[in-house]
Parts: C-alpha cells; sequence; structure tokens
C-alpha cells in the first residue's frame, strides 16, 4: 500500500526509508494521545466563557493527561513521554495566556509534574554518581596498602 501510495505521489517522499510495524501497545497509546488532543481543543475552542461545559472539558483533559503521564515510562517509552511533554507545554501556554475557567487540577498537575521530573533528575544524579564512585573505588583500591596479589606468579 505504501509502495503504490509513494508512486502515485509525484515526487513526494513518503516514507520509504521509515516503515515499522505499529503493534497494539503502540497504537494504543496513538488512540489515546489523539483522544488527549481531541478533548483539549474542544476545551480551547468552546465559545461558553466561564461555563461549566468549558470548565468541565479542562478538567476532564487534565485528569486524562494524569492518568496517562502515569504509564509513561522514560526509559521503554520515550517518544510517548516527550509527545506527553509536548502536550503539557501546549496545555500550560494555554492556562497561562488567561484562561477562562481555573480547576484545581492544573495546580496539582503542575505539582505533579514537578515531583515527576525532579524525580528523572535526581535518578539521572543518582547514576551519575553511581558511576563516579565506582570509578573513584577502582583508583582507591589500586593505590591502596591493602592491596593484595591473587595470581600466584606474581607472588613468588
Amino acid at each position: 500500500m505504501i509502495k503504490v501510495q509513494s508512486s502515485e505521489s509525484h515526487g513526494i517522499d513518503v516514507c520509504n526509508e521509515h516503515i515499522e510495524e505499529i503493534n497494539d501497545k503502540i497504537f494504543e497509546k496513538f488512540e489515546n494521545l489523539d483522544s488527549l488532543y481531541d478533548m483539549f481543543y474542544k476545551f480551547t475552542n468552546t465559545q461558553e466563557k466561564m461555563g461549566d461545559t468549558k470548565c468541565d472539558l479542562g478538567k476532564r483533559c487534565s485528569e486524562k493527561y494524569i492518568n496517562l503521564i502515569k504509564l509513561c515510562n522514560p526509559v521503554s517509552h520515550i517518544g510517548f513521554c516527550k509527545a506527553l511533554d509536548k502536550f503539557k507545554d501546549t496545555y500550560n501556554n494555554h492556562m497561562n495566556d488567561g484562561p477562562e475557567c481555573f480547576t484545581p487540577v492544573y495546580s496539582w498537575l503542575h505539582s505533579i509534574l514537578r515531583k515527576k521530573s525532579k524525580i528523572r533528575n535526581d535518578l539521572y544524579e543518582e547514576s551519575r554518581n553511581l558511576k563516579n564512585n565506582d570509578n573513584i573505588k577502582k583508583n582507591n583500591s589500586k593505590n591502596s596498602p591493602l592491596n593484595i596479589q591473587y595470581h600466584s606468579s606474581e607472588n613468588s
């Protein structure tokens, strides 16, 4: 199907080099992101000012994001996490530009995101420190007066 589309595209390069199969889990994540953005666009484009419908959409949108970010694993779901981060930025920009309604979920969402970011940074720092500690221990053990040779040929 892609080859047919590519031949009919009249010189437009259509993903000829990067073709991958999408499994059910990845497809489900795409559907969740699509649904999240649909809800967000309904929220931002609703004309009703300070109405319950608009505020409910904003609240549902932030709740859906919170549920999805809990599924985010920065190691194995890098693309999914980046897409959620982009959504977060889009949502925050909209809320900072003078939101028509303010939901307490937004401030809760913001605190959760800061905690998640701090945890990610702490894990990175800890990982870096563990690598450095390992190198320091190796260097210290080589210079230690208690360094014992284990090969009998070296002891004779």
